[in-house]
């Protein structure tokens, strides 16, 4: 029997890595992300009732951002043009893509964004963006 000792890295957020470079990377993403969400209004801990109004300029500053990060991890047109098209693409397109990345801070980012109706209205869950049939109060 030969014993194999293998050293793991976690990140703060608790994912493992194999490497130090990947975890540094990750959190170095993570802390990128992390200053661009800065810019939306904080969210209610858990499950809330209503949405959160947005402004139009700054939550499209937030969503081009989000999108240079998808691309400049995973080079691919459905974000190129999802940029220069702007609101007229649904965020479940390049959602899609973000989503096969795997990166857990841009994709926790990109939940955001999917769960903001056209009125920049953002909902609990995308659902509600897409079917707005709930609680219509806003609490911001």
């Amino acid at each position: 029997m030969k014993e194999i000792v293998m050293t793991k890295y976690e990140s703060e957020d608790g994912i493992l890595f194999d490497s130090k470079s990947a975890c540094l990377n990750h959190e170095l993403l993570t802390a990128e992300i992390d200053l661009i969400m800065e810019k939306l209004p904080v969210l209610p801990r858990g499950q809330f009732e209503g949405y959160i109004q947005h402004d139009p300029k700054t939550f499209m500053e937030v969503r081009k951002e989000l999108l240079l990060i998808a691309n400049r991890i995973y080079p691919h047109d459905w974000f190129d043009q999802a940029i220069q098209r702007g609101n007229d693409v649904h965020p479940s397109y390049p959602g899609r893509m973000i989503d096969e990345i795997g990166s857990r801070p841009l994709n926790r980012a990109w939940y955001r964004i999917m769960s903001t109706d056209s009125m920049y209205r953002e909902w609990n869950q995308p659902y509600y963006a897409n079917n707005n049939g709930g609680v219509m109060k806003r609490i911001n």
